[in-house]
């Protein structure tokens, strides 16, 4: 089965695909369109290097008094940016909706999970 992030790198494939075949009959929409999968490539590579930079960094490098209140009581700045990048993602791929491969909890806003001990 296809992650999220999966399905939206492949879509952006597809969108190229698409886009070099109308570029190549001078449309200025094919051209457009591969400025859009640059941008959406773009915005995948701050994620992933959002995500090596939190996995390299000591697990106690963020507790400083406000996060420390956060982590004990919600949740940790790593759970909200994983939060952050699955919304990121969910917004992409939105517009491929129609898509067969798009599986409909993908449409369901994220849901907020807190501990409370």
């Amino acid at each position: 089965m296809e992650s999220l992030l999966d399905f939206v790198r492949a879509r952006i494939a597809e969108d190229e695909t698409g886009a070099h075949a109308d570029r190549g009959n001078g449309g200025w929409s094919g051209r457009r369109i591969l400025d859009e999968c640059a941008a959406k490539r773009a915005v995948l590579a701050a994620l992933e290097r959002d995500r090596k930079k939190k996995s390299e960094e000591d697990a106690w490098d963020w507790l400083d008094e406000d996060s420390a209140m956060s982590w004990l009581f919600g949740d940790s700045k790593e759970d909200q940016s994983k939060r952050l990048a699955r919304e990121i993602l969910l917004a992409m791929a939105l517009p491929y909706a129609r898509h067969a491969d798009y599986r409909q909890e993908w449409s369901a806003p994220p849901r907020r999970s807190r501990r409370f001990w």
